[in-house]
């Protein structure tokens, strides 16, 4: 319930009827007023006055008539039989974390696969690429250690505010039509999305497509956004994640103002999301979504959307947003046959400005254990170790370079005295204007976080990697379910640019489904604007992992 409410006049030049609202309230029933007037309130702000008031809320624009209603929602909110306080984490000093967070669903049984990529294949034999000899391995696999304090309790730099995101991410025109692959695997999804370019918001609205990682979903995606932007104009296309629209529409969000649904509404013509599946649904921002759907079908807006699971499992989602694929056209994108795999790696090298030869590529393969998803990964780490190495002039085959980038030999993991003793690992200095670094381990395993922390910079001296991060971000994450919302809010609020991220230990709930969770996990992030590294808690003992994780942050943020 509202105990008391008082409303201040916080009048100034550019807003003649702003005003502040002080609530001594519970959580749910700040969260039910900037539902209901979500038109004219900010941000609510946790807050501590000698009056015994705890919430502080912006208030723009009130005219006589709002602040009748206002004032009438606030005494009937004071009326009501007082809710028990729903439990907030005391690291939490705002309303921006959800009250819980989904578990991820089920993985689809179909194998991950490759992306749909450029069409054009290099004829000529590529020449061989310069990379260094690797300097020996150090005898020891521990981490240099520095007396300093423990990372779990130093204090991170400040970056200051967040600044305001986008929802909107930038069209790849380079993923369009002409540069797709086109067979049986993806040809009823490639007729649907020529069909929406051509007559968008007719037969196929919304647009559905699904299936396993790899098989080309944001591909299509920009191949439609950038056909519609030729016909309804760049201004009029939003595209985007769902994570991030989910998170931008949020009006309990920490840092920034709410982004203006009404803005969104007024500019769409086309509504193109990635991710469907990692929209997060809260109590805030429920009802914000669903007008926006709701408003977009009403004026003919074309919505297209993808997922990593058939329509079928998003039931809970359709039915939060109230917006049914049924009514539209849903593809499932199938994993190319084999022979056609290898005309797609090498159009997908072509894109990325890479060669390498058919014994490269087979080792590849070979190494990642038939998941073409992480062979694309590693074919992209080949094409940064290139161009980050390029200053050396030492030799190496590919075949060399793709065994020590994905060295298969595992290691023990280090006993608990030795993770326990990289807690007094101290991260080198970096200047303000350095990308900001978040470190996210399983609860319970922090020595295992300070220790592949101390291993990633002993990587970046032994290859000759910058080691220019400012530390904003260290968290444990929930080991029995994962939180891949939950870091991806951090990483916004905290401005970081690149994080770092250990998966789950071999006796956690949530190991057996470790793939499942990386997917959710890096698309969450870069979702968010942060390049991210993963690394595998049983290969904590071994040197390709921080090695990678190197080559992965330096990686622009392909799919």
């Amino acid at each position: 319930m509202v105990e008391k409410w008082e409303l201040q006049e916080r009048a100034d030049e550019a807003n003649p009827k702003r005003h502040r609202l002080l609530l001594k309230a519970h959580r749910q029933d700040v969260l039910a007023l900037i539902r209901e007037f979500a038109n004219l309130c900010g941000r609510p702000v946790s807050t501590k006055t000698p009056e015994g008031y705890n919430w502080s809320i912006d208030v723009r624009s009130l005219s006589a008539s709002n602040k009748a209603a206002l004032s009438a929602f606030l005494d009937s909110l004071a009326a009501a039989a007082p809710a028990p306080e729903p439990d907030i984490p005391a690291e939490s000093a705002s309303l921006s974390e959800p009250a819980s967070v989904p578990a991820l669903e089920p993985a689809p049984a179909a194998p991950p696969s490759i992306e749909v990529a450029a069409s054009h294949i290099e004829s000529e034999p590529p020449a061989p690429l310069p990379v260094p000899e690797p300097a020996p391995e150090p005898a020891s696999q521990e981490p240099v250690l520095s007396a300093a304090p423990e990372l779990a309790q130093a204090p991170a730099e400040s970056a200051g505010p967040p600044t305001e995101e986008k929802v909107e991410a930038a069209v790849d025109f380079e993923r369009n039509f002409d540069s797709l692959l086109v067979g049986p695997y993806n040809r009823f999804a490639h007729a649907a999305a020529t069909s929406v370019v051509d007559s968008p918001a007719s037969l196929y609205n919304p647009l559905f497509l699904f299936g396993p990682p790899g098989v080309g979903k944001t591909h299509f995606l920009h191949a439609i956004a950038a056909g519609l932007s030729q016909s309804l104009g760049p201004d009029g296309i939003i595209l985007t994640t769902g994570f991030k629209l989910s998170y931008i529409l949020d009006p309990m969000r920490g840092g920034g103002l709410p982004y203006s649904r009404e803005t969104l509404e007024g500019r769409a013509r086309a509504l193109i999301i990635d991710d469907f599946h990692l929209m997060q649904i809260t109590d805030s921002n429920k009802s914000e979504l669903a007008r926006l759907f709701a408003a977009a079908l009403k004026k003919k807006c074309q919505i297209a959307a993808t997922s990593l699971y058939p329509p079928k499992a998003l039931a809970v989602l359709e039915q939060a947003l109230g917006l049914s694929f049924a009514k539209g056209w849903a593809v499932d994108l199938k994993v190319p046959a084999a022979a056609v795999q290898s005309d797609i790696f090498k159009s997908f090298l072509q894109r990325r400005g890479l060669d390498v030869g058919a014994e490269t590529a087979a080792k590849i393969a070979e190494l990642c254990k038939g998941d073409y998803a992480e062979a694309f990964r590693s074919l992209e780490r080949l094409a940064a170790f290139k161009t980050v190495r390029a200053k050396f002039s030492a030799g190496g085959s590919e075949a060399e370079v793709a065994a020590m980038l994905f060295d298969a030999a595992k290691t023990p993991v280090p006993d608990a005295m030795k993770l326990d003793s990289a807690r007094s690992f101290s991260p080198p200095p970096a200047g303000p204007d350095a990308p900001g670094l978040a470190l996210f381990f399983p609860q319970g395993r922090e020595g295992a976080g300070a220790w592949c922390l101390a291993r990633f910079y002993q990587a970046a001296g032994h290859y000759g990697f910058s080691t220019a991060y400012r530390h904003v971000l260290s968290r444990a994450y929930d080991a029995s379910q994962g939180t891949p919302f939950e870091m991806g809010r951090a990483c916004l609020q905290e401005a970081a640019k690149a994080a770092i991220v250990v998966g789950p230990s071999e006796d956690s709930p949530l190991f057996t489904r470790a793939a499942e969770f990386r997917h959710a996990v890096l698309h969450v992030l870069r979702a968010a604007g942060v390049r991210a590294a993963w690394i595998a808690h049983d290969e904590i003992a071994g040197s390709a992992p921080f090695l990678n994780a190197h080559l992965d942050l330096s990686l622009e943020n392909h799919d």
